[in-house]
């Protein structure tokens, strides 16, 4: 024999039939026992929509939860997996339906009295997520169409909750496991995570397998820069194509990437928005635990500036100069070294190599 359902009430001070209209009798809240045979998924939808306007048109006054195990499936899991597959099951086993209720016609009340006797406020949640909302009255129950959409099933049988939430800036879209709770990545490859301005542009879009983030994720910020971040399970590293790891390209269209091998930072790399070419690149030395950052001026020059790890010029271990000018083509056109930030000494050369000048510090 099936059991009713059970209707948690969390608030209000529920009094038998107070919602019930005046020309008909008293109504009972408990629900009609699930059908012996489960409906084919086409038609759930419906059986389920009757079974929640019977449960919400009945409730009394405050807050109330129904999960759907309650109202169709008398709670038979191995039953719900037979008729509809795992994934699918798992989707509505995680939906669950909050109302609350109010009396339109109690003192105080914000609604002016009507001929109907309750208002209410459905949501209808997955896994602590909201899905959707509606309203309903004591004779009209809620809408929940479009409850099935939310569940997208691949065809490997990978079942997916997808919701989507309102903001200050637009709108999120999520993609859950309906069993976890956790955010995943859509059958289909959609990303787990995508986030639209007003207008309906794309700000955000982050992969995730089953919470933990991967491949490759955009982000629009404020300042007009669009980041591709490279994520290897959870950590931001270079791509399996060696892909960089962080890739930002600015409102004038430079470009700047950013390598990091296996998760450690190697380098950076700034690229001309025209022509393509390196402008500047900042490298790990990995002997001094700082940098070598290199500026190229377009013209074949280049400066070379050795930084230790807390950003201050210094010479490298075995007495390498703090900063190396060099020429077109090349060849060495000065040497400075530097000490904990102060300057010791720079040597000036011809294009043959030899010492033209030296300035010494004192």
């Amino acid at each position: 024999m099936s059991t009713p359902a059970v209707v948690r009430v969390t608030a209000g001070t529920p009094e038998g039939g107070r919602f019930a209209s005046a020309n008909r009798p008293e109504a009972d809240v408990s629900l009609p026992a699930p059908a012996a045979q489960l409906p084919a998924w086409e038609d759930l939808e419906a059986r389920l929509g009757d079974a929640v306007t019977e449960w919400a048109t009945n409730l009394e006054e405050g807050d109330h939860e129904v999960e759907f195990s309650d109202l169709i499936g008398d709670g038979d899991e191995d039953a719900m997996i037979e008729a509809y597959g795992e994934g699918r099951s798992d989707y509505l086993y995680s939906v669950t339906f909050r109302a609350q209720a109010e009396d339109r016609n109690e003192s105080g009340s914000r609604y002016q009295p009507t001929e109907y006797g309750m208002v209410g406020r459905l949501q209808v949640m997955s896994s602590d997520r909201q899905l959707f909302r509606s309203r309903f009255t004591h004779e009209d129950g809620p809408d929940i169409s479009g409850l099935l959409n939310h569940c997208v099933t691949g065809p490997d049988g990978a079942t997916t909750v997808q919701t989507q939430h309102q903001h200050a800036y637009g709108q999120l879209k999520e993609i859950r496991n309906p069993r976890t709770g956790e955010l995943t990545d859509g059958p289909d490859g959609t990303a787990a995570i995508r986030s639209y301005d007003r207008d309906n542009n794309l700000r955000e879009e982050t992969h995730l397998r089953n919470g933990v983030k991967h491949g490759s994720s955009m982000t629009s910020e404020p300042d007009g820069c669009t980041v591709l971040t490279q994520f290897q399970r959870g950590v931001i590293a270079d791509g399996p194509n060696l892909e960089p790891a962080i890739k930002t390209t600015h409102p004038d269209g430079s470009v700047t990437r950013e390598h990091r091998p296996k998760g450690v930072w190697a380098r950076t790399i700034d690229y001309d928005k025209d022509t393509g070419q390196v402008t500047s690149q900042n490298v790990a030395d990995k002997d001094t635990g700082g940098t070598v950052r290199t500026n190229f001026d377009g013209a074949g020059r280049t400066a070379a500036i050795r930084l230790d790890a807390q950003g201050i010029k210094h010479d490298g271990p075995n007495g390498e100069p703090a900063v190396e000018f060099r020429r077109p083509g090349g060849t060495v056109s000065s040497h400075t070294w530097y000490t904990n930030g102060a300057w010791t000494r720079t040597r000036d050369y011809n294009s043959a190599g030899e010492t033209v000048v030296e300035f010494n510090n004192g």
